[in-house]
């Protein structure tokens, strides 16, 4: 190998300079180059079976695998990105342990609303705001006082809710999304006892 050689591909021609014939020589490359190119063609490392340069797999994983992980703000959980896409809204309410707990009265049975506004202009049309209400079953163990040994992270509670709340499409038919912001109002009835 020649002193001061480029690295990888040399095109040259024959002996009879006939520019139709062409010959390429591989150099190898520097010592541990192999498996660290950044311009070698790999898969992604979630095996979401894309394939590109390993240049482009940091903004692969972060923000375009479908296989890349989402931790949960509230539960500190990872989750799979595809798995959690759906095609409507949900949404949840779940009885956590609190401070307050022996002031309160139990099972918890006071009607809950959902509701996701419509944040267009109310002097251009009447808003349509997507509403859903339950009172919750006072048998179920969601409902029931929350116990020291039930943790804010236990699976077996995973609390009630609307898994179908609104599909995407039809949140795009109205202005529930606005400056890239939702607003969902939930809403608990409490009886007048507990305010006095």
């Amino acid at each position: 190998m020649a002193t001061g050689a480029p690295w990888g591909p040399v095109p040259s021609r024959c002996h009879l300079g006939r520019a139709a014939v062409q010959r390429v020589t591989l150099l190898p490359g520097p010592p541990g180059h192999q498996g660290m190119c950044p311009q070698e063609s790999v898969y992604c490392e979630n095996k979401c079976g894309a394939r590109m340069m390993r240049r482009l797999l940091p903004q692969h994983a972060l923000a375009e695998c479908p296989k890349r992980t989402q931790p949960c703000a509230y539960c500190a959980k990872e989750f799979v990105f595809d798995t959690i896409q759906s095609s409507h809204l949900s949404v949840y309410i779940r009885v956590l342990p609190g401070d307050y707990d022996n002031l309160l009265e139990w099972p918890f049975s006071y009607r809950v609303t959902f509701s996701l506004l419509d944040q267009s202009d109310p002097s251009l049309s009447k808003p349509q705001h997507v509403t859903e209400t339950f009172h919750p079953d006072p048998n179920w163990k969601n409902f029931q006082k929350p116990g020291a040994s039930r943790s804010s992270l236990d699976e077996s509670t995973l609390g009630f809710g609307y898994p179908k709340f609104i599909s995407h499409e039809d949140i795009r038919k109205r202005n529930y999304v606005r400056d890239n912001a939702i607003f969902i109002r939930a809403s608990v009835e409490i009886p007048r006892k507990i305010l006095s």
